[in-house]
């Protein structure tokens, strides 16, 4: 990962086991950055991110170059995302929470009726907006977003009412909208698309299409504003599709 003139990666030896390297494209000199464990076995760095010129090390650790300061947030992320200043992380609980870069204080995200968010994943920033999908017990898994406050995030859609819903994609944003695939009971496993309103959520496949929706691909790429996937029709088979963000 590139950062201000430096590469940071992971990488260990035999004393101090896996940690934070750094390269410096200038001088080519290469050594350890922060030896965060100090065990043998040390830390393997997955996910590493620029937020606001600070550097986010698998959600947890933040490095401050203005100051050369290293600091600990003891949080297990699973899944971490920067947004407006903000730092959101997946701990392992499944709970969202909003970490202040600036205080580093800690914050857990709820409903905008107060429900705390869980099993929370694919966090995907999209303008000014945090769409992500969580579960509770009356919706099953569906798609929320959010502003980023406290008690701000909402249900898009309950796509099936009752607690069984299926997503089987990430979400791709792309033109002020998101796609992924999921299981609607009319639908089966489909390409969806939402501008972030319950209207504004269509599913892109009709079914006059014939689409065999136990096999699709939920991959999504975006060129010359449109946006392209593959699935397997009952007409035409693997083919590769493309939209511009309505029905098909």
């Amino acid at each position: 990962f590139e950062f201000d003139s430096l590469i940071y990666f992971s990488g260990g030896d035999y004393q101090k086991g896996y940690e934070l390297y750094k390269i410096d494209l200038q001088s080519g000199n290469t050594g350890i950055f922060k030896d965060i464990n100090l065990k043998q076995e040390g830390t393997y760095i997955n996910q590493i991110k620029d937020c606001n010129g600070k550097l986010i090390f698998d959600g947890n650790l933040i490095y401050d170059p203005s100051t050369d300061s290293v600091y600990y947030l003891n949080i297990q992320a699973i899944e971490s995302v920067c947004f407006d200043d903000k730092l959101y992380n997946v701990d392992f609980s499944g709970n969202l929470l909003k970490v202040n870069l600036q205080t580093l204080i800690k914050d857990t995200l709820y409903t905008n009726t107060g429900n705390i968010l869980k099993n929370v994943r694919y966090l995907t920033i999209d303008g000014q907006r945090l769409f992500f999908i969580s579960y509770d017990s009356l919706s099953g898994n569906e798609l929320y977003v959010s502003d980023g406050s406290k008690y701000n995030a909402r249900l898009v859609k309950d796509i099936i009412q009752g607690e069984i819903s299926y997503f089987t994609s990430y979400l791709y944003p792309y033109n002020g909208k998101i796609y992924f695939v999921a299981f609607g009971l009319s639908t089966g496993f489909a390409p969806w698309v939402t501008d972030g309103t319950e209207a504004g959520t269509i599913v892109l496949a009709d079914s006059s299409l014939g689409i065999n929706y136990n096999l699709i691909y939920p991959e999504f790429s975006a060129f010359r504003n449109k946006v392209f996937f593959v699935f397997k029709s009952q007409n035409n088979g693997v083919e590769l599709w493309q939209t511009d963000g309505t029905v098909l």
